[in-house]
Parts: structure tokens; C-alpha cells; sequence
């Protein structure tokens, strides 16, 4: 009878050895693609205003309808449009990825160094990103009030960056979320000609995905005109993501896991027109 009681033991300490080596291993080989962070939050949040010389709203025939500009004309809020989204980074393969964002295939996923957010060896095969998995779209539409105005730019940047939420026990994982955070900005509709470039809360050029080249703003129009609102409008969409791929410095991806938590992060974005020099 001892000896049963002791062999069954030691049977049941294996399982508890092994299921515990699945679960690392589970861990280590979905890295980007598959870790889950449960919180309890609120959906990202996205603040987007204008200078004084523009109105915007998220509704074209509401801001055509608008004479003499009040408060509610020159900011749009955007609030609970996602919790977690899976990362991606920007493609300029459009054949490829239609959305302008390839995120990693499964293949992939075993391939990835949990520590760095880079693949172990060789390059990363890409797929299409998805809406609502990799990214939220928002489309805002601005215009000039009184008389259409020429000769202008316009661009676009984060502003009033807030601090990353505090999540216990997460460490610096909202930091780099927050700093990952990037917004494709796309005039009139998605497609590679009307892609006007990409920001990211870091600042840095993604693009280059170069942690030591700034990149802070987006030019959407460069000496055009803006138009008067009863007339016209500018058609900006927005695409917002967690860039998996950006770098935060050598050899090391702000993020190295996968579904990502961006609930209670909120963006802002501001809009400004100025007379072309």
C-alpha cells in the first residue's frame, strides 16, 4: 500500500511538472501574436481638434450645415472603440496588404524572441491586417468657415500627450503601449496614393523605424486650398494601431507581446492650418 500511495505521487507530481513546461512553452512560442492581459478598462479614446481657422465633425452633411463656428465645431471625441487589438505595422505593399498594415502570420509565431519582439532568425512573413483585430479607423471631415482659404497646409500631430494608465503589475507595458500607439493618416480614402504618412506617440520616424529620427507631424495638403464648409470638405481618415515593429532602441520592439490592452489610452490629435511659405 505505501509503495502504491508513493509511486501515485510521484505520477501526479510529473503531470504538474508537465502541464507547467506546456504552459512556458505556450507562453514562449505565441509571443507577439497570442498573449492575452486581462484588465478592467475602458476603451481607447481618441481626442481630435482644430486650429481656429477650421471646423470638424465626424459627420459631412452636419458640417456643411454649420454657420458661424461655436465650441462643439472645433473638436471631435472619440470614446470605448476598442480594449485590445492585436499589433501590426505599416506596409507599403498595398498589393500585398490592402489596408496599408500587415500583421504576423501564424507561422511566425513560434519564431519570435519574447525578450526583443524580434524574430529569432531570417525575416517575418507578413498578412493582411483586419479591422477591428489590428486597427480602428475614424474618419473626421474639415473645411473652413466664412470663405475657402488658398495657399495653405495642413498638418496633423499628437498633442497633450497623457501619462500611460497604471495597471498593477504590468510594469512598463502600458508605457511602451502608449508609445507605440501610431495613426495612419489617409485623405479622402485608404489607398497607397492617398497615404500621407505615419506618427506614433514615441515621435519617432516609422518609416524608418528609427529610434534616433524624430517624427512628430503628418502634412496632409501643402499649398492647396481648404474649402469653404457649405461647400466642400477635407476628408481625413485616421487608421490607429499598436505598431508591433517600431524600436525603441537597439535590438529591442517596444512590444514583444500580443493582445494588446489599450484600454483607459487616449490620443490626441490636433489639426493646424497655415498659410504656405
Amino acid at each position: 500500500m505505501k509503495k502504491f500511495v508513493k509511486s501515485k505521487g510521484v505520477m501526479v507530481s510529473s503531470i504538474i511538472s508537465l502541464l507547467l513546461s506546456l504552459i512556458v512553452l505556450a507562453t514562449v512560442s505565441m509571443a507577439w501574436l497570442s498573449m492575452n492581459t486581462n484588465t478592467n478598462s475602458n476603451g481607447m479614446k481618441l481626442n481630435v481638434e482644430v486650429t481656429p481657422n477650421l471646423i470638424i465633425n465626424s459627420n459631412s452633411s452636419t458640417l456643411q450645415s454649420r454657420i458661424g463656428p461655436t465650441e462643439s465645431d472645433f473638436s471631435v471625441t472619440f470614446s470605448n472603440l476598442a480594449t485590445s487589438v492585436t499589433p501590426a505595422t505599416h506596409s507599403t505593399d498595398y498589393t500585398s496588404h490592402s489596408t496599408g498594415l500587415k500583421c504576423l502570420t501564424k507561422s511566425d509565431m513560434g519564431d519570435v524572441n519574447p525578450s526583443t519582439g524580434l524574430k529569432n532568425s531570417g525575416s517575418f512573413a507578413f498578412a493582411n491586417a483586419v479591422s477591428g483585430t489590428n486597427f480602428v479607423d475614424f474618419t473626421v471631415y474639415i473645411a473652413s468657415t466664412g470663405e475657402a482659404m488658398n495657399n495653405m497646409d495642413l498638418n496633423a500631430a499628437f498633442s497633450a500627450i497623457p501619462n500611460a494608465p497604471s495597471i498593477s503589475g504590468d510594469g512598463t507595458y502600458k508605457d511602451d503601449t502608449l508609445k507605440a500607439s501610431s495613426i495612419d493618416f489617409y485623405v479622402t480614402s485608404v489607398s497607397s496614393g492617398n497615404y500621407k504618412g505615419t506618427i506614433n506617440v514615441a515621435g519617432f520616424s516609422a518609416s524608418a523605424n528609427d529610434y534616433t529620427t524624430a517624427l512628430t507631424s503628418v502634412n496632409l495638403l501643402s499649398n492647396g486650398t481648404i474649402p469653404l464648409n457649405s461647400s466642400s470638405y477635407i476628408t481625413v481618415i485616421m487608421r490607429c494601431y499598436v505598431d508591433g515593429a517600431l524600436l525603441k532602441s537597439d535590438g529591442q520592439a517596444f512590444i514583444n507581446t500580443a493582445k494588446i490592452d489599450v484600454g483607459d489610452i487616449t490620443l490626441n490629435v490636433t489639426f493646424t492650418a497655415t498659410e504656405h511659405s
